[in-house]
């Protein structure tokens, strides 16, 4: 039982106070408060019997919301009314990968919030086809009287939903790895993707292996655990995380240098 009386599981305390900060966060500029403050106000009696009580858990409940992407209000407005009224947008839009902006309307289907950052799934008409844009990336966009095309929501999911992360795509490679016993304690007990498989093995090691379309976010969740992991399959995943192992070793060999070299001199 909570300190206002009420049970809570964790899930469900997790879910409201999510959602406070997530409508707290969106409205940092005063643009959408018109909308968001009658969900604010429900958030506040779901939490407690009354406004006092519900201020004094926010104040004892923190979430800490890492590398987190701010989107302007008025894309956030604009997408949301677009996506309920489903009307088509235009936008200009900046692929961060290749350095290019470039302007398309697009049909909204679904908003996707994910690690700290909120993305649009939408029917791009120029690519005909379904992609997912970061609304941060978003460089300027406007409501178009086009009624926007309708993707059923198990075709969106099927789509969007089969890779890694945020990476989208129906089609499936399974990585392969083995984590040491000592790492194995914290990464046993995390879910890297609804579908994934685990088991340990003999030598105290346990072998996870996840599903993925693009190697690009699981080579970077890879890495970060160090030399605590190492990827067993496929072959092209195998070199995709040495290659980059290798770059960051030779980078830091050259500072080292550098600053062997500094340190020597009189």
């Amino acid at each position: 039982m909570n300190c206002l009386g009420l049970w809570f599981s964790e899930r469900e305390l997790y879910s409201l106070l999510m959602a406070h900060q997530l409508l707290s966060e969106l409205d940092s500029e005063g643009v959408i408060s018109r909308h968001l403050q009658p969900l604010l106000e429900r958030i506040h009696l779901m939490l407690g019997t009354g406004e006092a009580d519900a201020k004094a858990l926010l104040k004892r409940v923190k979430i800490i919301s890492s590398a987190k992407r701010p989107v302007p209000s008025q894309f956030f407005e604009l997408v949301g009314e677009a996506l309920l009224k489903r009307r088509r947008l235009h936008l200009c839009y900046l692929t961060r990968g290749r350095g290019e902006a470039s302007e398309r309307d697009v049909s909204p289907q679904r908003l996707v919030h994910y690690r700290n950052t909120w993305y649009l799934d939408a029917w791009c008409h120029t690519r005909e086809r379904l992609l997912r844009f970061a609304l941060d990336a978003i460089e300027g966009a406007h409501a178009l009287e086009t009624r926007a095309k309708d993707v059923a929501l198990r075709q969106v999911e099927a789509d969007m939903d089969g890779g890694y992360g945020i990476y989208a795509g129906a089609k499936r490679h399974w990585a392969r790895m083995a984590v040491t016993s000592q790492a194995a304690q914290w990464i046993s007990r995390e879910q890297w993707h609804p579908n994934q498989r685990g088991r340990w093995l003999e030598d105290g090691r346990y072998e996870l292996e996840v599903p993925y379309s693009d190697e690009t976010e699981i080579a970077m969740d890879i890495l970060r655990q160090g030399d605590q992991v190492e990827v067993l399959a496929p072959a092209t995943l195998v070199s995709e995380v040495h290659s980059r192992l290798e770059a960051a070793a030779e980078q830091y060999r050259r500072r080292c240098a550098s600053l062997g070299a500094q340190a020597g001199q009189p």
